[in-house]
């Protein structure tokens, strides 16, 4: 498995309001009770949008709106056979065959993905 299903939230069942202010509250509480892997935790986070435009934009709003000195990287995955961006990836109907490998490559990619520092 590429993710650990504790990574994964279903925007049907918790938004991501919700989901990004309890995470990053937790990891700061952790920092601030002396936990030694909470920054790490918070460095290493990275951020995958499996959706449409609408989805993008609405986990970018939220992202924006948590004002967090280093923001994650954020990755979008247009799953939708709708689009022609999955298939500029390789990926949906026309070349099933690609699909698990080119979504092991992106996942990579966004895995070495660097932070980004805002001043504001």
């Amino acid at each position: 498995m590429l993710l650990n299903k504790n990574q994964v939230f279903d925007l049907n069942e918790n938004a991501p309001d919700k989901v990004l202010h309890q995470l990053y509250f937790n990891i700061e509480k952790l920092k601030h009770d002396g936990d030694s892997l909470a920054p790490e935790i918070q460095k290493n986070l990275r951020i995958i949008v499996a959706g449409g435009d609408g989805t993008d934009g609405w986990i970018l709003g939220v992202v924006s709106d948590l004002k967090l000195a280093q923001l994650p990287p954020v990755a979008t995955v247009p799953p939708g056979t709708g689009n022609n961006l999955p298939f500029a990836f390789g990926w949906g109907k026309k070349n099933p065959g690609t699909y698990l490998e080119s979504v092991k490559m992106f996942l990579n990619l966004v895995k070495d993905a660097k932070e980004m520092k805002v001043d504001r």
